[in-house]
């Protein structure tokens, strides 16, 4: 039998939150934790069936020197109903258009409560629906940056890395 590789100290815990899609048929329901909304290009990786970030220095980007998909992704911290905790919701541009649509306008999204249902099939739309609108509320827990969490889950060893699209 090979030998087994023994561990010298216990490894950090990965992302505390976790990064939520949709899938076919499903339906739920949020509050925005965000003031705005992390938007970003990433790279569609057939190969690797992933994300994953197109870098600000698109010479160095792999997804650019691959010709890889560009595809717009928006990130907000919200609670989710249903599930009771804090996570973070991807975005496609067409629920991001939805929800620039129907926020107030000039207004942080905190406090807003959104439905999100994507249709039937994996590749179905998300139709998005802002229900209420809570700006002044207190009890809702800070927000938190998405950048150090999909740094994690990119398996980006520099966190202080620039993204294409980043809105600093």
């Amino acid at each position: 039998m090979a030998s087994v590789r023994e561990a010298d100290q216990i490894p950090s815990p990965g992302p505390r939150h976790e990064v939520m899609r949709l899938s076919a048929h499903e339906t739920a329901h949020f509050t925005i934790l965000s003031r705005t909304w992390w938007k970003v290009w990433t790279h569609w990786d057939d190969y690797r069936a992933r994300t994953i970030p197109c870098d600000q220095d698109q010479a160095n980007c792999r997804g650019c020197q691959n010709h890889l998909p560009l595809r717009f992704k928006a990130y907000l911290h919200v609670i989710h109903h249903e599930a009771r905790k804090a996570v973070f919701l991807e975005l496609t541009p067409n629920a991001a258009k939805q929800l620039e649509g129907q926020a107030p306008p000039n207004e942080p999204f905190r406090g807003l409560e959104i439905s999100l249902a994507r249709g039937h099939g994996p590749k179905a739309g998300l139709r998005l629906t802002v229900n209420q609108y809570h700006p002044r509320e207190t009890n809702l827990p800070p927000e938190q940056d998405p950048k150090p969490i999909l740094t994690a889950l990119w398996e980006m060893p520099d966190r202080r890395r620039r993204f294409r699209g980043e809105v600093a």
